[in-house]
């Protein structure tokens, strides 16, 4: 009833919200990793110390095909590009496939792909480089969010199981 699609509505609007709100972070990103590029002076926002500096992780060798890509196959690869331009990618397909019923299946799986690459960068971030990059928590937040938010959906669309009738002889 009318309960229920309030619901439904709720849970699209957060996931959208969720979705959005990376992009708009990736987005960020690309702008500090550009900006410290080209402006070696440049001081973005988000850097608030030495150990607090979001231009310092995204201009990092991490920062560009997840610090893996380069060293496999070459710095001038294709794939070899800003983190933040994966993430815009997998934001958009996660939007497309999380609005799909039929789909929706997919955006649990890519998450749940992404899940050890998020640890991966969040290691990278406090143990090896030893920074606290406020955008990059902010999208680690946003993709365990998500993760709960598309399981969430999932589990809502699944049928409730059958349950075995008594058999009287």
């Amino acid at each position: 009833g009318k309960k229920k699609g309030g619901m439904v509505l709720k849970r699209n609007v957060a996931y959208f919200g969720l979705n959005l709100l990376g992009i708009m972070a990736c987005l960020y990103s690309l702008h500090v990793e550009y900006s410290k590029s080209n402006d070696k002076s440049y001081v973005a926002m988000c850097d608030l110390s030495y150990r607090a500096s979001c231009s310092k992780v995204v201009t990092s060798d991490y920062g560009k095909g997840f610090g893996i890509i380069g060293p496999l196959l070459g710095e001038d690869s294709f794939l070899n590009v800003s983190n933040a331009a994966y993430g815009i990618l997998l934001y958009i397909v996660l939007i497309i496939t999380g609005f799909v019923p039929s789909l929706t299946w997919a955006s649990v799986a890519m998450q749940l792909l992404g899940l050890p690459v998020n640890f991966y960068l969040l290691y990278v971030m406090l143990a090896v480089l030893g920074d606290v990059c406020l955008v990059c928590s902010t999208l680690y937040t946003i993709n365990f969010s998500l993760f709960g938010v598309s399981l969430y959906k999932w589990y809502m669309q699944c049928p409730p199981p059958r349950t075995a009738k008594p058999h009287f002889s």
